[in-house]
């Protein structure tokens, strides 16, 4: 599919209206995201954006996942500190993996996120306050 450029929403629908991709020639992979999940644009569409705190994620948390990676990627003769300091052979390394069994350990480590994602640690600035 032809790379296009951005383009700014024509106008705001009055009411909501959703939009389907039905037709692959509507939207447009937007440039430089590569992660897991397609990141489209289409002209007039409205966007839902989900983010969170720096906070909602403790360092003790994010440290321990550090290590379970590192101590995985070592029971399968990659070290981690090959992604920076020899990349190619980083991404070789991760490269001749079992598919299966690297997927099994990615999609364990994202259900360990959002788990800790739903404990809701942090200040909670946004948090809906009831009405």
């Amino acid at each position: 599919m032809p790379r296009q450029k951005l383009a700014k929403p024509v106008r705001i629908p009055e009411a909501p209206v959703f939009t389907a991709f039905d037709d692959p020639e509507d939207f447009w992979v937007v440039p430089g995201y590569e992660r897991n999940l397609p990141h489209w644009r289409l002209t007039g569409a409205t966007y839902f954006v989900t983010f969170r705190l720096a906070d909602s994620i403790p360092q003790e948390v994010a440290e321990r996942w550090q290590k379970e990676q590192s101590q995985w990627l070592f029971s399968h003769g990659i070290d981690l500190h090959w992604r920076k300091s020899d990349p190619e052979r980083f991404r070789q390394a991760i490269g001749a993996l079992d598919p299966a069994s690297r997927a099994a350990f990615e999609h364990e480590m994202s259900r360990q996120f959002f788990i800790e994602l739903d404990r809701c640690h942090g200040c909670c600035a946004l948090r809906n306050q009831p009405a």
